[in-house]
């Protein structure tokens, strides 16, 4: 029975962590959130290592279960990739060549929160559940946020780029301002992103009435 072995792990782990309260209650939400609620269970009895990760980051004190709730797949994402922290050329890599490649709008849009949320979920596992340190935690949430800056900017070129004008030209007639924590390395797992464009009218319009 998939639901009596679910409690026979259940019980070792919460005599092990007993700061798993939270997670027990954000559990069952998660389960029904699957595709195959049944077939996830079959799951945690097979990989004896997956359940204690799954109720770790379901009882952190922070969005974590949200994020997993809201993202069906961001768990065997998180659990696929161990953890481990992307470089700052790898999360740019990641978004010129798959998020930025969607044709519909609003699903590159998704797309793109989707990636951010995987990304900060990785570095708040590693914080929380590894030991990195916050300034460490900070240097990448910045570089999660630089990559998410990057997306914007490359999507905002590709949108003024109409009637085969040369790229170059584009970007010396776009200006980007990133607001926020960006620069001083102060993001944090919340933290909004500011970023707003001007092309060179419109700065040039708003250096003059300054």
């Amino acid at each position: 029975d998939p639901d009596t072995s679910l409690l026979h792990q259940l019980g070792p782990l919460i005599q092990q962590f007993p700061d798993l309260e939270p997670g027990i209650v954000h559990l069952v939400p998660f389960l029904l959130s699957t595709r195959s609620p049944g077939v996830f269970v079959g799951f945690l009895e097979r990989d004896r290592d997956a359940l204690p990760v799954l109720m770790r980051i379901l009882s952190l004190p922070t969005p974590a279960a949200s994020w997993l709730l809201e993202d069906e797949d961001c768990f065997d994402w998180l659990r696929l990739s161990a953890g481990k922290i992307a470089s700052s050329e790898q999360l740019r890599d990641v978004i010129a060549t798959e998020v930025l490649s969607i044709e519909d709008e609003e699903v590159r849009l998704a797309s793109m929160r989707s990636y951010r949320r995987r990304e900060t979920l990785r570095v708040l596992c590693a914080h929380f559940l590894h030991g990195m340190p916050w300034y460490d935690v900070q240097q990448q949430l910045t570089c999660i946020a630089e990559a998410a800056f990057y997306s914007s900017w490359l999507l905002a070129i590709s949108e003024m780029r109409g009637g085969g004008e040369r790229r170059e030209k584009v970007e010396d007639g776009l200006l980007a301002i990133a607001g926020g924590g960006f620069g001083g390395f102060e993001m944090d797992f919340e933290s909004p992103l500011s970023i707003q464009f001007l092309s060179a009218d419109e700065f040039s319009a708003d250096t003059r009435g300054a």
